[in-house]
């Protein structure tokens, strides 16, 4: 019988040995942007010419300084990011898009991709720092102490997309030099509530989300540092190899994943973008409010954290989830918060748009249906609708969870914070993968044609208040020839 085939690895004694490796890790300057970065600059890097660069796990360093009364980071550290390009001697492989931050604050709660606790900025706060210390709430909320010298940093991004490279383990000299461009976000990221209230009987204070805010806030990126991990094989049996698999195909192939957003008006409660992709996997759509996303304003509460009687008018409307989100004594949640740009709120014309918030999360069943019927929709592919029927807010939670291969949504708590908070829809067009399996582009071919997408609303739909966003994800293919030649195939 050969042992070789047909094992599961729990049952495989097949040991493969590798001599020679090494590893080590170095900090980049960055070429440009390397102190002080504002809102809307760029950091360059450019990357080690010779290593086996490990793309999952090299991250880019840096602090924050906030300014403007009462400024506070937004749920998630990347959110200060709105592009990410990486180019090969001058040409751009990788493109990524203009709404990054968004993007990966949806891959949070959709994908269950969030951001590490540690190193990143999870939450909104309130009166202290991710790292425990006083805050005053009027103060702007900044990270800046130490750093004047370059002498640390506080918070670590990934490459995002890039991370997920397929093999995660690249060999820069085989490429023309490598550049990689981080593009800063613009100011409205930031969130400026009004001030700070307090609540509960144990003095614990919630967000001011009135709409008088602060139009000052904005933020600067401090001493960012590029760290590389890095391999290197000293018996030559691995550059053998690829120099036999590039004499036999002629090229070697790695694959990552890259999102095309598209943002479009809900116009009569559809919207139409046009899409050419070799390998389409999957369409996530979120709906946000048009005369916010771009716009300074204060922070959104989180429904299910917080009752409408333990901060009056300004409080979600929806009792805390348990106790264990509970102040002391009063049985009443603790708030938590995210950015005006993040809040992807179902698109019903009743709660109106622009309610207010007691009144906005009430999701009952006279708010979610109205004479047209419940509130539904579907894509549509030159016409062949995805699914087949329009499906409801209850459908698309499980159509998501299909497309995003999860067995739920861990950072969605409840069905009232998913519609007023993080509403989407996720269709997949590819075959399941698993994380430890062998990546593979089984998406849908739309280059053959002008292929149109609609997301076709229906019933309860606001006509006018919201735009929505379209990521569409594709895997893309980069073809590495002889003499550090280069094919992006996407």
């Amino acid at each position: 019988m050969d042992m070789s085939q047909g094992l599961p690895s729990s049952l495989s004694f097949a040991l493969m040995k590798i001599q020679g490796v090494s590893v080590n890790s170095f900090e980049i300057t960055p070429t440009s942007g390397s102190s002080t970065v504002t809102s809307n600059s760029q950091i360059r890097v450019t990357l080690p010419t010779n290593c086996l660069m490990d793309f999952k796990t090299s991250r880019l360093y840096f602090s924050v300084e906030l300014a403007g009364a009462a400024a506070r980071l937004p749920a998630g550290i990347k959110s200060l990011f709105s592009r990410l390009t990486m180019s090969a001697g001058g040409s751009v492989i990788y493109q990524g898009s203009n709404f990054l931050n968004i993007q990966q604050y949806v891959s949070g709660f959709a994908e269950n991709d969030g951001e590490d606790g540690i190193n990143g900025h999870s939450e909104v706060v309130v009166s202290s720092t991710v790292q425990g210390s006083p805050l005053t709430v009027a103060a702007a909320e900044s990270y800046a102490l130490g750093l004047s010298a370059g002498s640390g940093t506080l918070f670590s991004i990934d490459l995002c997309e890039l991370s997920k490279m397929s093999p995660r383990i690249l060999d820069t000299s085989l490429l023309p030099n490598l550049e990689l461009i981080f593009y800063t976000a613009g100011r409205n990221v930031v969130c400026a509530p009004k001030g700070f209230s307090p609540s509960g009987s144990a003095g614990a204070t919630q967000m001011d989300v009135d709409n008088a805010v602060v139009t000052d806030q904005d933020f600067k990126i401090l001493s960012p540092r590029f760290v590389v991990n890095a391999y290197s094989l000293l018996d030559g049996s691995y550059a053998m190899s690829l120099r036999q698999r590039m004499e036999d195909l002629g090229f070697l192939e790695a694959m990552f994943p890259q999102t095309l957003c598209f943002s479009q008006p809900f116009t009569g409660g559809n919207a139409r973008f046009a899409l050419s992709a070799a390998c389409l996997d999957k369409i996530t759509c979120i709906w946000r409010r048009s005369a916010k996303v771009n716009a300074t304003g204060p922070c959104v509460p989180v429904a299910g954290y917080m009752t409408a009687a333990n901060d009056g008018t300004k409080g979600p409307g929806v009792p805390s989830l348990g106790t264990s989100n509970a102040i002391a004594g009063t049985g009443t949640g603790l708030a938590a918060y995210q950015g005006q740009y993040q809040h992807c709120s179902a698109p019903f014309a009743t709660p109106a748009a622009g309610a207010a918030l007691v009144a906005a999360t009430n999701y009952g069943v006279v708010g979610v249906t109205n004479a047209g019927g419940q509130f539904k929709c579907q894509y549509a592919i030159n016409s062949a609708r995805v699914p087949q029927f329009q499906a409801d807010t209850t459908q698309w939670y499980d159509l998501s969870k299909w497309a995003n291969n999860v067995v739920e949504h861990d950072d969605i708590k409840s069905k009232v914070e998913y519609l007023y908070n993080k509403f989407h829809t996720a269709y997949p067009f590819n075959l399941p993968q698993e994380p430890w399996g062998k990546p593979a582009c089984t998406g849908i071919d739309t280059r053959s044609s002008n292929t149109f997408v609609e997301i076709l609303g229906s019933g309860n739909v606001d006509q006018s208040s919201y735009d929505c966003l379209a990521m569409a994800k594709i895997s893309s293919i980069l073809r590495i020839g002889a003499g550090k030649s280069l094919e992006v195939v996407q």
